[in-house]
């Protein structure tokens, strides 16, 4: 899927509302898998906002805050390149599953 949206539900009235995000200078490609962080919350301190990463065809994490992608991560190389039947072009592979562990720290 080449979108992503993010869903909030107002917890007032229990409505839900969308707000897609922006690829930015990353350019818009498909995600094939998606985790959300939850926020940190330091001693003493307030919690910051938390972030969505999402796994990339070409082997990247894409991370995003406040709905724009900030960064990309090289989680690991592309698998073999092969022609779609549209003629676009995808890499075998890619990150298609994530985890976050139960510690809260560790994304698989």
């Amino acid at each position: 899927m080449k979108h992503l949206k993010q869903w909030t539900c107002d917890p007032g009235t229990g409505r839900w509302s969308a707000q897609s995000m922006s690829f930015g200078a990353f350019g818009v490609g498909n995600v094939l898998s998606c985790e959300f962080l939850r926020p940190s919350v330091p001693p003493g301190g307030e919690a910051a906002a938390g972030a969505v990463v999402t796994g990339m065809p070409d082997g990247t994490l894409l991370v995003w805050r406040n709905s724009k992608a900030v960064r990309r991560v090289l989680a690991h190389g592309r698998g073999p390149r092969t022609i779609q039947a549209d003629g676009t072009m995808a890499w075998g592979g890619g990150v298609r599953a994530l985890r976050l562990r139960a510690d809260g720290l560790t994304l698989l």
